[in-house]
């Protein structure tokens, strides 16, 4: 009776040991579980950090062409404002020499008119 009673015990305990360790593994398989799912967390968080660089970078480089294209048309506004003014300046001086022209001819004829 002694006997069986400790063989018991004994199945008893090794069975308890045996529920331990599979408990342990269990833990140790939920503990990677985690590992993995955070570490899945982060990269995916890297990912969303470099897609927000990209895309700020993205905007920069529109925001410079933006720019760019603006003081483009602003040059072309200055340039045609130059080349208008050229040609008011062309004109007037135009209308000057020919004043002159007509006074000197006024005078001319004047001149030969005189006895």
């Amino acid at each position: 009776m002694q006997l069986q009673l400790r063989v018991q015990q004994m199945q008893l305990q090794l069975r308890v040991q045996q529920m331990q360790l599979q408990l342990r593994v269990k833990r140790m398989q939920l503990q990677l579980r985690v590992q993995r799912m955070q570490l899945q967390l982060r990269v995916q968080q890297m990912q969303l950090q470099l897609r927000v660089k990209r895309m700020q970078l993205q905007l920069r480089v529109q925001q410079m062409q933006l720019q760019l294209r603006v003081q483009q048309m602003q040059l072309q506004l200055r340039v045609k404002r130059m080349q208008l003014q050229l040609r008011v300046q062309q004109m007037q001086l135009q209308l000057r020499v020919q004043r002159m022209q007509l006074q000197l001819r006024v005078q001319q004829t004047r001149v030969g008119q005189q006895p």
